[in-house]
């Protein structure tokens, strides 16, 4: 049997994401995900990376404070700091992004779920057109 390696969480951007390429010229963007714990505990943080298509589309509509849900395999990274100290982070790339922000209206589809909704709609739409009374 094969692993899986994925996370799902639901959390605040902790500040403006920001955008760098790649050695190789690859755009990427990238913020600081704040995971709420139990009532009295301080969240989890996880730094979260987008590519492709999802860098555009980051950078214009999620901001601090921005409340999203973020799907995708995770690592732990290690490195020693300037002082000296050994540092951990917990990092994600993002393969699906969903904006939970209620005032945030992109005008695009965000997410299988939101599709999902929007074809039932649709559907039930047309069904409506249907009955005769």
């Amino acid at each position: 049997m094969s692993g899986l390696n994925k996370l799902s969480a639901i959390g605040n951007i902790g500040r403006d994401p920001e955008t760098r390429a790649t050695t190789g010229g690859t755009e990427l963007a990238s913020f600081s995900l704040a995971v709420p714990n139990r009532k009295d505990d301080p969240p989890t943080w996880v730094r979260v990376t987008c590519f492709g298509k999802k860098v555009a589309v980051v950078m214009q509509y999620l901001k601090k404070g921005s409340k999203i849900y973020v799907e995708g395999p995770i690592q732990l990274r290690e490195w020693e700091g300037n002082d000296g100290a050994k540092r951990t982070s917990l990092e994600m790339v993002a393969n699906e992004l969903v904006f939970l922000d209620p005032k945030l209206d992109t005008g695009h589809k965000r997410g299988e779920e939101q599709s999902r909704q929007h074809q039932a709609q649709q559907a039930s739409a047309d069904f409506d057109d249907d009955i005769p009374f």
